[in-house]
């Protein structure tokens, strides 16, 4: 009987083995030796007797029998060799008994290589086994900046706190982002309960996974996991039954596919030209209306952002007249904006404008179910194709009011208060430093944050003697101090407003919903490729409002700058920069693409200060900077964290 097993599983070799080979890929099992060819490895560890899952299991050890196993572990030798009949024997011993002894195995990069047990984990995968008992070392490869290098090192973390090996993630983030998902910070161990839980749902999720398709995807069932999670979260996934799952699973298909064909994600970095529109489509089509909504997470009386983007939503209501419609929702919470968005879409609001990054989680969600409504996220981190985020290029601003900063400026010692540690924070501050240090090469930021729990802005400013300084770009309508902007503290200790930054949301949300009118907006893109909006001074919805009190040749180079900038004739972040470390970011011959200058996380050389730890921030500061914060890769896991963690806390865990 079993040698009848080893003919099957001949000929499932002989398949794997003429697959890889039209594929020009090598049909034996991987070598280890040969990969660790030029590795340094810094340590070995004894993991000792460890579970380990059989699809993990790739390769062997050193190149003694490889030639006997095609890349699928199958055999490869003739039936009538002793190979064959040991093999024969061992099936029908594991079908009677099990497997008896454990494997000898390498760790190298969360892939398992065989030192001892070949055919143990040959017969195994025949056998359909999930995984196998092995003794294993640990090879672990020095630190590098390769991108799987450091994915490993993640993982290495994550294993330590949890001892799951698993999964095996392909993008740099998702390790620590499942923590988060779960409640527990990066390194934090996870409770037994936890651990059981997670467990039972990724295996069902898995199933369900490859059941719809999922098995002739690139996107394997770890990654695609992440992107379930991002958008339901795990206690979705955790209490989901099995149809529930295959709907969200469903949902999700258009967002497995483009991750897989790795689509990436377009940017419009200024206002597409509205088409003429010629008589014979004025006449067949008539003129569109649109039922716009906005979503704030405060109200405009004492927020200055939402103040802005309320002013933005008035002016659309007087540009458009009758041909849109608008409301607002002032003071909702990110963990009721789900709703919130459903009631407005049972209202008939066919545009959704969320004015927050808090929001992204919940939007994310309600677009998977209403992909007909326009939703958007104001935001610079969304990726899924069904919702479009948009924000403006504010480092374009800074580093005009930094040019005006440095030439005015008497010891070149400037004060700057940061909001929060965001994603497209650092692009700000440099910016200004970049600019201040353009007309005075001796110029020093100094930097501070408003979100800080022990010092305010203004407290850090007298102590250091800062006399020029650049606060918060906006003030709310109810706040009369005029410590915003860019000002300067003169001999009598009296306050001089320089320039101010100007957020013109109302220029974006114009030209947004005429897209939308004119039949621009579906054409923009393709329909599986997501869509971020990153306008700049070019677009008109960015300005630097100047004092007339400005010398005459400082506003004579403002002036100047600002026009190269509207024409898009000069780019901010041109020319060598420096960290803080002295280390060259950016050459002279070379212009940082859109990603690296939102990703940021560093601070230019002429910057004196840090990024604050979390635990020095404000408690209110908590959620956003978990979301978006410069700590950890950006996703909706971040939030999800926040909110898991303060349901454990309010159950007393």
């Amino acid at each position: 009987m079993a040698m009848e097993d080893y003919e099957r599983a001949r000929k499932l070799a002989d398949k794997e083995q003429n697959q890889r080979l039209q594929k020009g890929l090598t049909p034996y099992l991987q070598v280890l030796d040969d990969l660790l060819d030029g590795v340094v490895i810094d340590t070995r560890v004894n993991l000792g007797l460890v579970d380990i899952p059989l699809n993990q299991v790739v390769g062997t050890a050193t190149a003694g029998r490889t030639n006997a196993f095609a890349a699928n572990f199958m055999p490869l030798l003739d039936s009538n060799t002793e190979f064959a009949t040991k093999w024969s024997r061992l099936c029908d011993s594991m079908i009677s008994d099990g497997l008896r002894d454990p494997i000898v195995a390498i760790e190298y990069m969360n892939r398992f290589y065989v030192v001892e047990g070949n055919k143990r984990v040959s017969v195994s995968k025949y056998l359909g086994g999930v995984s196998v008992e092995a003794t294993v070392t640990r090879y672990v490869p020095r630190r590098t900046n390769d991108i799987e290098n450091q994915i490993y090192y993640e993982f290495l973390l994550f294993y330590n706190a949890t001892k799951i090996n698993y999964l095996n993630f392909t993008q740099l983030g998702y390790y620590p982002q499942l923590a988060l998902h779960m409640g527990y910070r990066p390194g934090e161990k996870w409770s037994s309960k936890d651990l059981h839980d997670f467990r039972a749902a990724y295996l069902r999720f898995a199933q369900q996974y490859r059941l719809i398709g999922g098995q002739d995807r690139p996107l394997g069932s770890p990654d695609a996991l992440m992107l379930y999670l991002d958008v339901f979260g795990f206690d979705s996934l955790h209490s989901a039954t099995l149809s529930e799952l295959k709907t969200n699973i469903q949902k999700l298909w258009e967002e497995f596919q483009r991750a897989s064909e790795d689509q990436g994600v377009a940017m419009s970095m200024m206002p597409e030209d509205a088409p003429k529109r010629t008589l014979t489509s004025f006449l067949k089509f008539s003129p569109a209306t649109v039922r716009a909504a906005f979503i704030y997470d405060s109200s405009a009386d004492n927020s200055g952002w939402v103040y802005a983007h309320e002013l933005g939503r008035r002016h659309v209501e007087e540009v458009f007249g009758s041909r849109v419609q608008t409301t607002a929702r002032e003071l909702v919470r990110p963990e009721d904006a789900d709703r919130v968005i459903r009631d407005l879409i049972a209202e008939g609001w066919d545009t959704i404008f969320t004015a927050s990054p808090m929001f992204l989680h919940p939007v994310t969600k309600v677009s998977m179910e209403y992909p007909e409504v326009r939703i958007l996220n104001c935001s610079l981190t969304a990726t899924y194709h069904q919702i479009r985020s948009y924000y403006l290029r504010m480092f374009e601003a800074k580093f005009i009011t930094g040019m005006i900063a440095g030439s005015v400026a008497r010891d070149g010692r400037i004060g700057y208060a940061a909001d929060y540690p965001i994603y497209g924070t650092p692009a700000n501050i440099n910016a200004f430093a970049l600019g201040a240090k353009a007309v005075n090469p001796d110029a020093k930021i100094y930097l501070t944050w408003s979100c800080l729990k022990d010092e305010e802005p203004r407290d850090f400013f007298i102590r250091h003697n800062l006399t020029t300084v650049s606060n918060r770009d906006i003030n709310a309508p109810t706040n009369n101090s005029r410590h915003f902007g860019l000002y300067q503290i003169d001999e009598n200790d009296s306050t001089v407003n320089l320039a101010m930054p100007i957020w013109d949301w109302g220029k974006m949300y114009e030209s947004l919903i005429n897209s939308i009118l004119n039949g621009q907006w579906d054409k923009a893109i393709d329909g599986t490729q997501a869509l971020n909006y990153w306008w700049g001074m070019s677009s008109g919805a960015i300005d630097v409002m100047l004092s007339r009190k400005l010398p005459a040749g400082t506003q004579s180079i403002v002036d100047a700058v600002r026009e190269s900038l509207q024409a898009n004739r000069f780019n901010v972040f041109a020319g060598e920069i420096y960290d803080q470390l002295g280390i060259l970011r950016s050459n002279s011959k070379e212009l940082l693409p859109p990603e690296d200058v939102i990703s940021m996380d560093y601070l230019c050389q002429n910057v004196i200060g840090s990024f604050p730890k979390p635990e020095d921030l404000k408690p209110e500061a908590g959620p956003l900077v978990r979301l978006s914060g410069i700590y950890h890769s950006v996703t909706p896991a971040s939030l999800q964290f926040f909110l898991r963690r303060g349901r454990k806390e309010e159950r007393g865990e």
